[in-house]
């Protein structure tokens, strides 16, 4: 995975989503992507599992639209031809997630928890999806800088894992 830059006065190098320790609920997620792609209205799915019998029910989720001020201070602005679309968790999946994390958090050993994130992305018009790529980038508002959860992946990478990238509607 790649860096982050800091920008804004954000300090420090780039560090690495603690699943367990940091405030996920909190995360506020930005689609890097290039002209000509954007997501569909179903936008990113997120699915959040701690990894443990006794768990309450893991998370599946769509995430929606937010506000961008969020990240303006924190990321580096796109590059030419690419925009940032914006999500963060929903008032009913953030409780959820508050909950698992407590109870990752009063394990005796550590979990290992599974974060899976699927953007859902059409394209307008003719995309080379072998060469075309986005990268999400978090932002966990008062942390500084953290390691995009994807870099650089193709397009085609995506719809290998999941679901056809198909032309606009």
């Amino acid at each position: 995975m790649g860096g982050i830059a800091p920008s804004g006065g954000s300090a420090g190098a780039p560090r690495t989503l603690d699943f367990v320790g940091d405030n996920l609920a909190q995360l506020v997620f930005a689609l890097d992507l290039p002209d000509g792609v954007q997501p569909t209205s179903a936008g990113i799915s997120l699915t959040y599992d701690v990894n443990d019998p006794t768990a309450p029910a893991f998370i599946e989720t769509s995430l929606v639209h937010a506000d961008a001020e969020a990240v303006m201070g924190v990321l580096p602005p796109p590059q030419a031809g690419r925009n940032y679309h914006v999500f963060a968790m929903a008032n009913a999946a953030k409780e959820k997630t508050r909950t698992l994390q407590v109870f990752a958090r009063g394990l005796q050993k550590r979990p290992t928890p599974l974060l899976n994130i699927v953007p859902r992305l059409c394209s307008m018009g003719t995309v080379d999806k072998t060469r075309t790529t986005y990268t999400l980038r978090v932002v966990l508002p008062g942390r500084g800088p953290i390691n995009p959860l994807i870099s650089n992946e193709t397009l085609a990478a995506l719809e290998a894992r999941s679901a056809t990238i198909g032309p606009c509607r």
